[in-house]
């Protein structure tokens, strides 16, 4: 009987140190792997974005999820996130839904949208489609009574 009692006990150190090595490890580890679950792109400013032959560049980027198409690019967005980009060929924007547009300007130098994210909690997809025409300068104010 000793000697089955003296096989059961020895394997267990093993075991133990198996656990703890396993432990320790995703410790460490974890954080690197629960990270990747972060639902933001990460869009730095000065990304650039090729869609319908339109060169877009990112100015402002906190959307959930960005898909780059042929002539569009998708962005999830939920509440809080925002997304600016810039043509430097002052290029206009289709956005759908338009809700989604917060402010769109052109300048002599280039066109600017930007979006924000829906108020509620209900995730949005939103499409933009950068257009190879170009928009009108803004005009000036007009001029005073007499």
């Amino acid at each position: 009987m000793k000697s089955s009692l003296l096989e059961i006990v020895r394997p267990f150190p093993f075991f133990v140190a198996v656990i703890f090595a396993t432990l320790i490890a995703s410790f460490f580890l974890g954080p690197m792997f629960a990270s990747a679950a972060n639902t933001d792109a990460v869009l730095q400013v000065g990304t650039t974005i090729i869609a319908n032959d339109v060169t877009v560049t990112v100015t402002e980027s906190s959307v959930d999820s960005i898909t780059v198409n042929d002539g569009n690019f998708t962005v999830q967005m939920s509440q809080g996130t925002a997304l600016s980009i810039t043509a430097a060929t002052r290029n206009k924007f289709t956005v759908s839904p338009t809700e989604r547009v917060e402010a769109t300007t052109c300048t002599a130098t280039e066109s600017t949208l930007v979006l924000k994210g829906p108020g509620g909690d209900t995730p949005q997809t939103v499409t933009v489609t950068p257009s190879s025409e170009t928009g009108a300068v803004g005009g000036g104010g007009g001029g005073g009574g007499g």
